[in-house]
């Protein structure tokens, strides 16, 4: 009888690693003296306080630990707080650290160090990309060496999820300095993950290394290698080739076998779409150039066929996207973007002063198949007359022009956030941190809607006020979204061990 067994489609990096070599041995008895990782773009900083990229925060989250963290189901669960209490007016959250908690530096960790993070983030100058999930705190108190308060502004209903796991961590103070013009500058990473960071070659690798004094037990998995390797199908065959001992995003043909054909094992590789925690899309300036008029943005989107980016590039494995969260999330919602309709979009175009078309600019990066969706929607503009220009970029460059707003349309993707709050809270509200990710995309009607969401516990209510943040997305066509696929790993035939 054909098992079945859904692949790392929607663990984490570091949820993988310390499922499959965490304290211990592993399955198979024995230490995993090294395991070579191949990834497809690289992280774009080591630190903390400007690191935005995928790549980045998953490799982040082995160094790293938050004062909460989050299950395999996304459930917030204890981290370096073991446990906490809430105030019955919910402004109050008193949290007690463990005891013996060690940096990779030796050092033990006290409520200086959360103090002193916490406030670093909330310094505007700093410029911490997630500085908007700590915006609620107003006051950090250190009742004793293992004991703190946070008080916030108002009820906030995904607070302790806003603070947890290695993407919102503690750090050392002594990994940072003062530099010019009063600015923390990165001095050494120093986390109190399970894993000790090692070495960074920009664009080739980067070294982790298991921390023995770790908290939660030394990884049995001691020494980790991420490879970056932008081509796909260079990746696959270094892990035929037995170089590698797993790859990220494998090539869309092979993963398909992956999922179609038995292992010596037994074992059958298969999708479920709730699982489906990547999703692609087009984003849209809205606050400058063609794509200021809301016709053009509505021309785009009705000149779009979604289907085809889920044939042509995945090869049937994606799904639909719809939004920013996967059928089967709690959190997914039912508003459906409309169907092609050329005709539709000729109107608008020329509607908004266009009747000959427009030049667009473009930026993308060959990573994650973004620069694939840029192409197919060239194609597709072409039919409306919108002459797309698509501007190829590497990795670090593209951060820098996204964040600055340098385009009229990027191609892109991201993976779920646990809950709206924090999502929304960092690329949807007005003169948010991170703005330019929904292209600057907001209104005091939306953050009015962000205001109810994330002061009522009421899951039913806050469904009700997101659907219709949703439709008011949709009807501006701030951002295209196109498809949905699985964040695969491929293991290779040693994978339990060298």
């Amino acid at each position: 009888m054909k098992k079945t067994l859904v692949l790392i489609l929607m663990m984490t990096l570091p949820a993988f690693f310390l499922a499959a070599g965490s304290q211990g041995e592993s399955a198979a008895g024995k230490v995993i003296p090294e395991l070579r990782v191949s990834i497809d773009f690289d992280q774009a900083t080591t630190d903390m306080f400007k690191e935005h990229g995928t790549e980045g925060l998953r490799m982040k989250q082995l160094v790293y630990n938050g004062i909460t963290e989050l299950d395999q189901n996304f459930n917030v669960v204890p981290g370096l707080a073991e446990k906490w209490k809430i105030s019955t007016d919910g402004l109050q959250y008193t949290f007690w650290l463990r005891k013996g908690v060690k940096f990779h530096n030796g050092r033990e960790l006290t409520t200086e160090d959360v103090k002193w993070t916490i406030e670093s983030f909330l310094d505007p100058k700093n410029g911490y990309v997630y500085k908007g999930d700590y915006d609620m705190i107003k006051k950090v108190e250190i009742i004793d060496k293992y004991t703190f308060k946070l008080t916030i502004d108002k009820p906030n209903s995904a607070f302790l999820a806003g603070i947890a796991s290695g993407l919102k961590p503690v750090l050392a103070k002594e990994s940072y300095k003062v530099g010019e013009g009063g600015l923390l500058e990165l001095v050494k990473v120093i986390g109190t993950g399970p894993y000790k960071f090692i070495e960074w070659i920009q664009e080739d690798h980067m070294t982790l290394e298991a921390f023995e004094d770790y908290w939660g037990g030394a990884p049995n998995v001691k020494k980790i290698s991420f490879k970056i390797v932008p081509d796909a199908s260079v990746r696959l065959s270094a892990l035929q080739a037995g170089d590698l001992d797993m790859i990220r995003a494998p090539p869309p043909n092979d993963l398909i076998a992956y999922l179609e054909k038995p292992t010596n094992d037994g074992w059958a590789l298969a999708t479920a779409e709730g699982t489906q925690n990547l999703c692609f899309y087009l984003c849209l300036n809205n606050t400058a150039g063609p794509l200021k008029d809301k016709r053009v943005r509505q021309a785009m989107m009705y000149a779009v066929d979604r289907e085809a980016y889920v044939k042509l590039i995945t090869k049937g494995v994606a799904h639909l996207a719809h939004g920013c969260w996967p059928k089967g999330n709690l959190w997914a919602s039912d508003i459906v973007p409309p169907a092609q309709d050329l005709e539709k979009a000729k109107k608008l175009l020329a509607e908004a002063g266009y009747p000959n078309g427009v030049d667009i600019n473009v930026i993308s990066a060959p990573v994650a198949d973004i620069d694939k969706i840029a192409e197919i929607a060239q194609a597709q503009m072409a039919k409306i007359g919108m002459r797309l220009k698509i501007d190829l970029v590497e990795v670090g460059r593209f951060y820098d022009r996204e964040s600055k707003m340098d385009w009229d349309i990027k191609s892109g993707g991201h993976s779920i956030s646990i809950d709206p709050v924090l999502l929304w809270n960092l690329v949807l509200r007005q003169k948010s941190p991170a703005w330019w990710w929904m292209g600057n995309y907001g209104s005091d009607a939306v953050d009015k809607l962000l205001d109810e969401g994330e002061a009522t516990t009421d899951v039913k209510k806050r469904k009700e006020i997101y659907n219709k943040v949703y439709k008011m997305i949709q009807d501006d066509a701030a951002v295209i979204p196109s498809n949905r696929h699985p964040a695969a790993t491929i293991p290779g035939s040693g994978r339990s061990g060298r």
